[in-house]
């Protein structure tokens, strides 16, 4: 059996993370909430400045990394596991599949099934306001598996 990567969209308590646990227990989950200290007891430390440069971004660079050293060891399944609503986001994991020809699934669970924005931060484990969900919402671009 080959390589696959599957690729999670969905807003921030849509139940991404749930569903990865859930369907792909033994795979290598590649996320930027893994990131060290981007949540912390303080809350969310995207905004916070890394020698200049924004964690969040640092985080999301630190995820493509890792999901490319899980590609180079020939990890069977790879999942992302980030919000990925708009193609640039998830647009360096399909290149990276592609060079290693490894086929790409997207698991899309947008709104977790029609929950409102309120319902969605309700959810959310990291405390991600309603403004915040809304915005995402607003810019959402649904993926396809073709």
């Amino acid at each position: 059996m080959g390589q696959r990567m599957v690729i999670m969209h969905g807003l921030q308590g849509s139940g991404k993370s749930t569903y990865v646990a859930r369907f792909f227990p033994k795979a290598t989950v590649c996320s930027a909430d893994l990131y060290p200290n981007l949540h912390t007891e303080a809350g969310f430390q995207g905004m916070v400045l890394d020698d200049g440069v924004p964690r969040i971004k640092r985080a999301h660079a630190w995820c493509r990394q890792q999901a490319m050293e899980a590609l180079e060891r020939g990890d069977t399944l790879i999942v992302v596991d980030n919000t990925n609503i708009q193609r640039w986001e998830w647009e360096p994991y399909l290149r990276m599949a592609e060079s290693f020809d490894v086929e790409v699934e997207h698991v899309d669970l947008y709104d977790g099934g029609g929950l409102s924005d309120e319902e969605l931060a309700k959810r959310c484990k990291h405390g991600v306001p309603v403004h915040v969900i809304a915005r995402y919402r607003r810019r959402y671009e649904a993926p396809s598996n073709s």
